[in-house]
């Protein structure tokens, strides 16, 4: 319950451990004690539904199943019910998460993922398209059309970031696939003025740019779209990645959360948006201390790799002559 007469301490939406047992599934327990005492079942059925979502490896607060008992078996509309569903709707439509591991298809040249959000005057299209890149590729015309709508609202900002280049879909024929449906051999490419070239060609940093500018876009336009992308500036290069920063910081309406191993965006975003990973496994995130506003953070970073002075260990310090020696002492076993 939210209420301006009064303050209250902060509560715990739900807390759920995977190693708990049937009877004391999530916190807080009132509120799953109310949900068993309203039909005995709904014990059994959120245990199933935990199992199921451990066997899977899904989510059981915000499985169809959970949802499913406290919307029909519990109480529609109580305000935990409504924040569970909210949070669900939030992330499947509000929500993009670009891992790692799902660039590396680019970086490998075989697939080109695009994350993408459309909208118009009747509904909202969010979700991933992967197109081969080593070989021309049998699409649907339903998601041809689709990925051209992609393609059309990427190459408005695209030509901006790297001046004149934009991507087109090339159809090299019309057929049927294997479902009985016209779907259409595609060709994703890269065009500069007249010289157009396999998009397979172009650098890694520019193929990443691509696949996530149009979440970036939804992010930029829409206060409700958070994007979160793992290593974000690996192979793009560090004045773009800094423009991009400063450009997001002072006009994007959403989020934007990322990791980075690069030390440009010390130098462009402010320090209180900024969390350090230290070498504490316990203590694995904390921002800096003693930061004033006229300190330059990047040095002030580098600093406390060499001085320390804060609260954790941030890097494990290297020695130079340990390293020279060690390459020394390698080179001459591979000698003998």
């Amino acid at each position: 319950e939210l209420r301006q007469d009064k303050k209250q301490a902060k509560k715990n939406i739900v807390n759920y451990d995977i190693s708990n047992n049937k009877n004391d599934l999530f916190r807080p327990k009132e509120i799953y004690k109310e949900i068993i005492s309203a039909d005995e079942e709904n014990s059994t059925k959120l245990f199933l539904s935990s199992e199921f979502a451990k066997e899977n490896g899904t989510s059981f607060i915000f499985s169809d199943r959970t949802i499913d008992v406290l919307e029909k078996n519990y109480n529609k509309e109580s305000i935990y019910t409504k924040i569970i569903v909210n949070l669900r709707h939030f992330a499947r439509i509000d929500l993009f998460v670009i891992k790692n591991n799902y660039l590396g298809h680019i970086n490998l040249n075989t697939l080109m993922p695009f994350s993408f959000m459309l909208k118009d005057n009747i509904s909202i299209t969010k979700g991933m398209v992967s197109v081969p890149l080593f070989e021309s590729s049998m699409i649907p015309e339903k998601s041809y059309k689709l990925l051209e709508r992609v393609k059309d609202e990427i190459n408005i900002v695209l030509k901006s970031i790297i001046p004149g280049l934009t991507i087109e879909v090339n159809t090299i024929k019309e057929a049927l696939t294997k479902e009985g449906e016209v779907g259409r051999n595609i060709e994703l490419t890269s065009k500069r003025g007249d010289v157009e070239i396999p998009l397979k060609y172009e650098s890694e940093g520019i193929k990443k740019i691509i696949s996530i500018l149009s979440a970036l876009i939804a992010m930029y336009n829409n206060e409700n779209v958070c994007v979160v992308v793992d290593e974000l500036d690996a192979g793009i290069f560090e004045f773009l990645l800094g423009e991009l920063l400063e450009i997001f910081k002072g006009y994007a309406k959403g989020q934007l959360i990322f990791t980075s191993h690069n030390l440009r965006p010390l130098e462009v975003l402010d320090k209180n948006d900024i969390i350090f990973t230290t070498m504490n496994p316990n203590n694995r995130y904390i921002k800096l201390k003693y930061v004033r506003e006229s300190n330059n953070l990047r040095d002030f970073y580098l600093r406390g790799i060499f001085l320390g002075g804060q609260d954790e260990i941030i890097y494990q310090k290297t020695k130079s002559y340990d390293i020279n020696r060690s390459f020394r002492k390698a080179g001459i076993m591979y000698e003998e």
